[in-house]
């Protein structure tokens, strides 16, 4: 859900200016362990802005906030969680936030701002999670029931929604709703694939996705981004030569076919799922006027790490300097954990990969290793002082963090590999800790 809140927290955050007095903010953390709390967000002229929060030892808070602007929309840090709130100038909020359930829409307002991000709570957990959205819709026989079930999804809120007095917020989140509404259209056509395998589109559908010729190139380009960066998460599995041929329905512009599917190709390449690249790569360039040579060449080394490649070495340390490869670790299979100090999706990760490598036990089936690729090598010993790891650690050399970026396609984290006991690639994008039965999915994928 994180990153799926953090997508949307890069396109979502809204502000209008209003000036006035700072605003009071007090209450309590649950469960808070002593690590940052800050707000985050966009500022008017695009910049990130943090604004800290002081909080004593038992998780309470009292502090004055002046973001500068009125907040509909604004991200609220607490450990590894990121609560999404409304937060408008001068005003005195109380609040709690539960950091015990491993929910983000777990906080309750009292008094002023209660009925906004109570809505707001409701929100975040029901229509804006895509994971819920696509369960919810997994049954749709066609086009129109699939809009009939974004629908039923979107009464309540919208019921609640104008419940609340306050005008402007009112005004946002009815925009809001109808562009997710917009949005969610499109998903339609990979969630047929990831039933079937093969979709053929129907007529109502492709008439909705026309209507994209509505929209600005840069409009376009960002419902496009939205679209394919959740997909390799949403459908790991999909036939993604199929997945092409859908996304290449939006509309008559050549242009815009043309993005689209690069944009979707590339999304698969940057999540590691190599083993959908082979056919699709091959439909990319027949299906573009003037395939992209650094694309090409993206995907033509992801093609070379495939399963059953040997794994390319990586070279390593830890924490007293002494270097290790891969290799050192063969005669087991090898999971490992691409990491960093900074990367807060990272670290939400490491309670359950602690889990899991207690599961396995002192003469584990499947070894697990973390390697960060923190920069600076204090910031990683400082981050591992915090919490008791029992598996090794480790800090990738400057060789290392090449291979990782080159060899691997790595650029973005957290990124799980898992390779078997010959050190032979078995996946490049391995599910996270975090996931049902990871334990279980681990074997069952070196069979």
């Amino acid at each position: 859900m994180t990153a799926v809140l953090t997508a949307l927290l890069l396109v979502g955050c809204a502000s209008h200016k209003q000036g006035g007095e700072p605003s009071v903010f007090e209450g309590r953390f649950i469960g808070y362990s002593g690590e940052f709390v800050e707000f985050f967000y966009i500022g008017d002229d695009g910049e990130y802005l943090e604004v800290p929060i002081n909080v004593a030892e038992d998780g309470t808070f009292r502090d004055t906030v002046n973001l500068g602007d009125d907040y509909y929309d604004v991200a609220l840090f607490a450990d590894k969680f990121m609560f999404r709130i409304c937060f408008e100038q001068g005003r005195h909020y109380v609040a709690e936030f539960d950091l015990t359930t491993g929910s983000e829409t777990d906080f309750r307002f009292f008094g002023e701002g209660e009925k906004e991000n109570l809505f707001l709570s409701h929100y975040w957990s029901t229509f804006c999670d895509l994971e819920n959205i696509v369960k919810s819709c997994a049954s749709s026989t066609s086009f129109e029931d699939y809009l009939s079930g974004i629908e039923k999804l979107s009464e309540p809120l919208e019921k609640e929604l104008h419940t609340i007095d306050n005008r402007g917020f009112v005004k946002y989140y009815v925009a809001d709703i109808n562009r997710l509404k917009a949005s969610y259209q499109n998903y339609y056509s990979l969630l047929r694939i990831n039933e079937s395998g093969i979709y053929d589109p129907e007529k109502s559908y492709l008439n909705s996705l026309r209507l994209t010729h509505k929209l600005s190139d840069e409009g376009f380009k960002k419902m496009i981004a939205i679209f394919s960066s959740y997909a390799p998460f949403l459908y790991p599995e999909i036939n993604l030569s199929e997945a092409m041929k859908a996304i290449a329905d939006f509309g008559n512009n050549n242009q815009r076919k043309e993005y689209a599917v690069a944009a979707l190709i590339k999304a698969y390449v940057d999540a590691g799922c190599n083993d959908r690249l082979r056919d699709a790569y091959e439909l990319y360039k027949k299906m573009v006027s003037k395939p992209d040579s650094a694309l090409c060449a993206q995907i033509e080394n992801a093609l070379r790490i495939g399963r059953g490649v040997m794994a390319p070495e990586i070279e390593f340390e830890d924490v007293d300097g002494k270097k290790f490869n891969l290799s050192a670790f063969r005669g087991k299979p090898l999971y490992i954990d691409l990491w960093a100090s900074w990367c807060r999706p990272c670290c939400a990760e490491i309670p359950y990969l602690a889990k899991l490598v207690d599961e396995l036990g002192s003469d584990p089936e499947i070894v697990c290793i973390s390697i960060s690729i923190d920069e600076n090598r204090d910031d990683w010993t400082a981050k591992l002082s915090e919490g008791d790891e029992s598996w090794p650690q480790f800090i990738a050399t400057a060789v290392g963090q090449k291979a990782i970026s080159e060899d691997y396609g790595v650029n973005g984290i957290p990124r799980f590999l898992l390779l078997d006991a010959e050190g032979k690639i078995v996946s490049v994008n391995a599910p996270r800790p975090s996931s049902p039965d990871i334990r279980e999915t681990l074997v069952e994928m070196l069979r």
